[in-house]
């Protein structure tokens, strides 16, 4: 009697401790914020448009950086900034008015893509947020358990997945997996008032928002951005366009 009542208790007292800590570790990584922004982001997670793109080979001008050439629309801009030898290349063209103030901005380079950051190690990358209850093994985890292959596939699960999606029984492999994931995506992807997706001779995603258009075409591993500052002088179609005199080689 006295050895079943023993069993009892322990049992008790292991149940107790574990949804006690359980408990605690969900709380740690219940963060309001980063709901509050995760959220926010999700919003504007919206594919309305999809672009095709079929590229004119018929052009005689080009500007060029590394291995991409566009349409040389832009005699009139001057070259404000350019590094050909850090991780991220680019070089930014802007256009004066007559009071020399900035009219637009064109900016091309290449980037990481935002599969390349969820799989960083920590070492090389800082995050805005708090370090200690991430790290590199979760965020590639999430990844992987949820079968993202590329940038697009990650847009769009994100834009469906709910954060915090875990409870009391919830195995706490999986509350910090998707504690990392949450807060890596909302780290680095800003607030877009809607999406577009690239089809045709490339792929990628247009993050459209207030007065700018950033593009990413996805090649070979790499995330190559066109970024338009000034929607009133770049418009949609002439955005559409110059894409469509892309090349990437």
């Amino acid at each position: 009697m006295k050895r079943s009542y023993l069993i009892f208790t322990m049992v008790i007292i292991l149940v107790t401790f574990y949804f006690s800590l359980q408990f605690i570790n969900i709380k740690y990584y219940s963060d309001d914020d980063l709901t509050k922004q995760f959220n926010d982001i999700k919003k504007g997670l919206v594919f309305k448009d999809n672009i095709m793109i079929k590229t004119n080979k018929n052009i005689e001008d080009y500007i060029t950086f590394k291995n991409i050439k566009i349409k040389n629309d832009f005699q009139d801009f001057i070259i404000a900034s350019q590094d050909e030898n850090v991780s991220m290349p680019y070089v930014s063209y802007v256009l004066k008015d007559e009071n020399d103030n900035n009219k637009a901005i064109f900016n091309m380079g290449i980037s990481y893509t935002y599969l390349d950051y969820m799989n960083m190690k920590d070492e090389d990358i800082t995050l805005m947020g708090d370090i200690k209850k991430v790290d590199d093994t979760n965020r590639q985890q999430f990844i992987k358990d949820y079968k993202i292959k590329n940038d697009i596939d990650l847009l769009k699960f994100m834009a469906q997945f709910k954060y915090p999606n875990f409870n009391i029984i919830t195995p706490l492999v999986k509350v910090k997996r998707d504690y990392a994931g949450v807060v890596m995506f909302s780290t680095f992807m800003p607030k877009v008032k809607n999406l577009g997706e690239i089809k045709g001779d490339y792929e990628g995603f247009i993050l459209n928002m207030d007065k700018i258009k950033e593009v990413h075409i996805l090649k070979d591993g790499k995330s190559y951005t066109f970024t338009f500052f000034n929607t009133d002088y770049f418009s949609d179609q002439y955005i559409f366009e110059l894409l469509n005199t892309i090349v990437i080689e």
